[in-house]
C-alpha cells in the first residue's frame, strides 16, 4: 500500500510526554495526535465537521469527517504512524522562573516553565495506511504537514516552543479526484449530525515568523548572564546553544505578549489559558538561521482567537519592549535588531 514518507529535523525540541510525565524517546502516539488537532483544523476550514475527539458523540459509521480518517469508538482509524529511525538526544533541561509571583491555589509564589524535550538532526517517519485512504484523505494529510512544516509546530507543548521541525524530505502518494481538491464539499459526511466544534478552525489562525540580529555574540552575552534565566544555568544555555542552535526565549515572548497585548484579564486567561485551560497562542523557542556568520535567530508565533487589531499590533509590541523582556536587567535591555519575516492568514493556506 501507498504510505507516506517523511524525513525530518527538528528546530527545537519534540516533547511527547509518557504517563509519568516525562519525554525519554518520541512516541508515535503523541505525533498522531497532534497531526490530528491540525487536521482537525483543516477539515473545519474547508467546511467540514469535525467532533472534540474527549467528549465526542460520534460512533461506528455515524462520525464526523475527522474521524473518517482518524477514527473513533467502533470505527478504526484508517492510518498508522511509524518511527523508523532517528537519533534521540534529550537536551538539558532549562528552567526560566517568572519575574513576578503569581496567584495559586496554595498563594503567591514564582513559577518555573521547563526547556525540555528530545532534538534530533534527523527522523525517519512513515504515514501508513491500514485501511483504504481516500484521494481526498492524502491531499488534506499533505496539507496538515505542509502547514506544520512551514509555519506550526507538532507534538506537545508548543505553546511552550517546543515542536518546530523541518521537513527535508515529503512523499505523498498522488491522488486523482472527480473533482478539485478546493471543492471538498463533495466528499463531507452529509448523513452525520452529531455534535461537533467550530475552533479551531483555520480559517481563525493567523502565522508570525519574526528574526532577530543580535549586536553581539549570542555565546558572549549567556557568559555575560545577559538574558532573563540564565543566570546560574550558563553552561546548559550555552550548550544548547553550541550543540542545538537553540535560544530559549519562547516563555520570554509568551510573556510580553500576554502582559503588553492584552490588558483585559479575563479575555487575557481565554487566549493564553490558566490552570486547567490550554492556550490559543503559541510561541516557539529561537532557533538559529545562517545569514552571513550573524548571530541571527528565528520564531514564530501563531494561534486563533485573537481580533484583528491585536494580531496587528504585534511587531510594534516586539519592536518596542522584546529587548527589555529578554533581558536579566529589564532597565539594561539587549540590543536586537528585528524583522518581521512574514505574517499569513490561515485562509490563505486553504
Amino acid at each position: 500500500m501507498e504510505v507516506i514518507t517523511i524525513k525530518v529535523r527538528t528546530l527545537t525540541p519534540i516533547w511527547t510526554g509518557d504517563i509519568d510525565r516525562k519525554c525519554m524517546k518520541i512516541k508515535e502516539t503523541g505525533i498522531i495526535g497532534s497531526l490530528r488537532w491540525w487536521y482537525e483544523t483543516i477539515v473545519r476550514g474547508y467546511g467540514g465537521k469535525a467532533c472534540d475527539p474527549t467528549s465526542s458523540t460520534c460512533g461506528n459509521e455515524d462520525h464526523c469527517d475527522a474521524c473518517e480518517l482518524l477514527g473513533c469508538t467502533g470505527w478504526s482509524r484508517k492510518i498508522k504512524v511509524i518511527i523508523r529511525e532517528y537519533s534521540p538526544e534529550l537536551v538539558p533541561e532549562i528552567r526560566v522562573r517568572t519575574r513576578e509571583c503569581r496567584r495559586t491555589r496554595s498563594g503567591f509564589r514564582y513559577l518555573s516553565r521547563i526547556f525540555q524535550g528530545i532534538f534530533s538532526e534527523d527522523i525517519s517517519l512513515q504515514i501508513m495506511p491500514i485501511r483504504e485512504v481516500f484521494g481526498y484523505e492524502w491531499y488534506l494529510l499533505r496539507k496538515t504537514l505542509n502547514v506544520i512544516h512551514n509555519y506550526g509546530a507538532i507534538g506537545g507543548r508548543i505553546a511552550q516552543g517546543n515542536g518546530v521541525i523541518r521537513i527535508v524530505k515529503l512523499k505523498v502518494p498522488e491522488a486523482e479526484l472527480p473533482s478539485p481538491y478546493e471543492d471538498l464539499e463533495y466528499f463531507w459526511n452529509k448523513e452525520f449530525r452529531g455534535a461537533t466544534i467550530n475552533s479551531p478552525n483555520l480559517k481563525d489562525f493567523f502565522f508570525y515568523k519574526f528574526q532577530l540580529t543580535f549586536s553581539g555574540k549570542v555565546k558572549d552575552l549567556i557568559k555575560k548572564r545577559r538574558f532573563w534565566g540564565s543566570a546560574g544555568q550558563i553552561e546548559d544555555w550555552v550548550k544548547v546553544w553550541d550543540k542545538y542552535g537553540i535560544l530559549p526565549i519562547g516563555f520570554h515572548v509568551r510573556d510580553m505578549l500576554r502582559r503588553e497585548l492584552i490588558s483585559d484579564r479575563s479575555r487575557r486567561h481565554e487566549i493564553f489559558g490558566k490552570r486547567g485551560r490550554g492556550s490559543k497562542v503559541f510561541v516557539s523557542h529561537a532557533y538559529k538561521v545562517n545569514d552571513n556568520g550573524e548571530d541571527k535567530v528565528e520564531f514564530r508565533i501563531f494561534g486563533y482567537s485573537l481580533f484583528r487589531s491585536e494580531i496587528e499590533i504585534i511587531p510594534d509590541v516586539f519592536a518596542n519592549k522584546l529587548p527589555f523582556y529578554i533581558s536579566q536587567d529589564p532597565n539594561r535591555p539587549i540590543p536586537v535588531g528585528m524583522s518581521k519575516i512574514s505574517l499569513k492568514r490561515g485562509g490563505e493556506l486553504l
